[in-house]
């Protein structure tokens, strides 16, 4: 906190070391701080994508997240999540078409609104409609820390090399510890 003179990112290894807790073992050198993940969706769509280009994502949503799509110009190219049951789940051909019409993927990884910690099984799937459509993928993971019993987080990124290649993870201790005021994301 404060103004720190860095000669490094102390919070990329703590990152780095963090996610070994969930199975992935992210590489520190590629973490870069960030005061919300908003600002993180926004450079991310600036790089890899043009105003206009679609952005699919999961409805509901958190929504500064459709609202940062509109503000860079981006059209927000929804699929519907569906209450099941005692959970939520979405069609997976309404996807795959959806995933045709965007250049880029923002996945909520644990779901905000719903709270669906999705399956290693459905990640699976995701990435596999990703990898077809050649989609960017900014999968947000800031609720990670709040899944529990019986069921588990499972970082998008740890699927594979192929998928890491394709994805940038934005997260922050801010919600589950309830630091927002904070400002710090990576």
């Amino acid at each position: 906190l404060g103004y720190p003179e860095w000669s490094h990112d102390p919070l990329a290894q703590a990152f780095a070391d963090r996610m070994q807790h969930f199975g992935w073992s992210a590489d520190p050198a590629y973490v870069r701080p960030l005061a919300d993940l908003i600002q993180g969706v926004q450079i991310v769509l600036d790089l890899a994508t043009e105003p206009g280009d679609g952005v699919l994502a999961h409805l509901p949503t958190y929504p500064p997240f459709p609202a940062a799509i509109a503000t860079m110009q981006r059209r927000l190219v929804p699929v519907q999540l569906q209450p099941e049951a005692a959970s939520w789940t979405w069609d997976r051909g309404a996807f795959e078409a959806a995933a045709a019409d965007a250049k880029l993927l923002l996945l909520v990884n644990p779901h905000n609104p719903t709270g669906r910690a999705f399956t290693r099984a459905e990640l699976e799937q995701v990435a596999e409609i990703a990898e077809r459509y050649d989609l960017v993928v900014v999968c947000d993971e800031i609720h990670a820390e709040l899944v529990h019993e019986p069921h588990a987080h499972t970082p998008f990124a740890s699927l594979g090399p192929e998928v890491a290649a394709r994805t940038v993870t934005l997260t922050s201790a801010t919600k589950a510890y309830n630091i927002a005021g904070v400002r710090t994301a990576v």
